[in-house]
């Protein structure tokens, strides 16, 4: 089956839309569900975690061919996140824990125990070796991966806690409080460095630049803001977004940005000079996740209603083409 969309190309006085004609993949092994709670794309967006009720689902990139079904949590699971060497991934559920499983085979490696209420998200350390959680018992939690020993209990000052990144370089943690400011504190003992004050309404996602010089945030107040990591201070306001943003996500090179949100538009910025480099308009659900490959050519994007899209960048300025890997049936 074709199916026809159009690619919104933003460039300087030669700007157009485009029509691009897309295949829609059919190796599929388990029907998509109706509504994804999340989803995260590996390192080299090779894969894609996607979650609904309390089974989270590996899917390849580009083919949506399902890899491995992961069951466990006795309560829904909120989100997953892949560790940066792609062979494990965590799980966080309302039933107050997280798992690790192991990618590749899916066997359930081990369960994190020690939060009081539901965990809402998890990152892993640049080396795999620690996963922070946030959950809605106040307090913020650093793991020790391989053993499953608690490493770091951070009490929360402002009521329960969501949306954790660790810093490239591993030595900072930032999430987000009841109260939506940033907190940034130090992994080796704690302590409070930073907070980061801007966003008037919920925050939905944080990721660090490669060069860990930027913080990113994606808001339910319709923009991007990108904060300097040492000061706190803010850098530029990306607005554009018709919706909540709920994902974002910055090249390798950390030249561009990519955001998604529930205007169902994926747009990529220059990080330099915040303005908009291109304008994808494909999606016709809520985009929930998006990541680039090792390369920076390609960019993936997962909606709401269970579509994954493999985008083609091949041109500096703007993609040209695109092709779906899996679509809602």
């Amino acid at each position: 089956m074709l199916l026809m969309v159009f690619l919104t190309a933003c460039l300087p006085a030669t700007s157009q839309l485009q029509s691009i004609t897309m295949s829609q993949n059919e190796n599929t092994d388990v029907a998509i569900p109706d509504s994804l709670r999340a989803a995260a794309f590996n390192s080299d967006a090779s894969l894609v975690a996607t979650v609904s009720a309390n089974t989270t689902t590996l899917r390849k990139v580009p083919g949506g061919k399902v890899v491995r079904t992961l069951v466990g949590h006795s309560n829904p699971a909120n989100s997953p996140a892949f560790s940066p060497d792609r062979k494990l991934v965590a799980s966080t559920s309302e039933d107050n824990t997280v798992k690790i499983w192991d990618s590749a085979t899916g066997k359930l490696l081990r369960t994190l125990k020690g939060h009081t209420n539901y965990v809402d998200s998890a990152a892993f350390s640049p080396n795999g070796r620690l996963l922070a959680t946030a959950a809605a018992d106040s307090t913020l939690r650093i793991w020790d991966v391989g053993s499953g020993s608690e490493v770091r209990k951070i009490n929360s000052p402002a009521g329960w806690t969501h949306t954790v990144a660790f810093s490239t370089s591993g030595r900072l943690v930032a999430y987000v409080a009841a109260d939506q400011k940033i907190r940034v504190v130090e992994v080796d003992d704690g302590e409070e460095v930073r907070t980061i004050v801007g966003h008037p309404r919920f925050i939905n996602a944080l990721v660090f630049s490669p060069d860990d010089r930027t913080l990113a945030s994606a808001s339910l107040d319709h923009t991007v803001k990108l904060w300097d990591v040492d000061s706190g201070r803010e850098l530029l306001t990306l607005s554009g977004q018709a919706g909540s943003v709920r994902t974002v996500a910055f090249t390798h090179d950390g030249k561009w940005i990519a955001s998604g949100g529930e205007d169902s538009k994926i747009k990529l910025w220059d990080v330099a000079t915040g303005k908009i480099v291109c304008e994808l308009d494909a999606p016709v659900a809520p985009v929930i996740a998006v990541a680039f490959n090792a390369a920076d050519s390609d960019l993936a994007s997962t909606s709401d209603d269970g579509e994954i899209r493999s985008w083609s960048l091949r041109e500096q300025g703007c993609p040209n083409t695109t092709a779906v890997v899996l679509g809602h049936h």
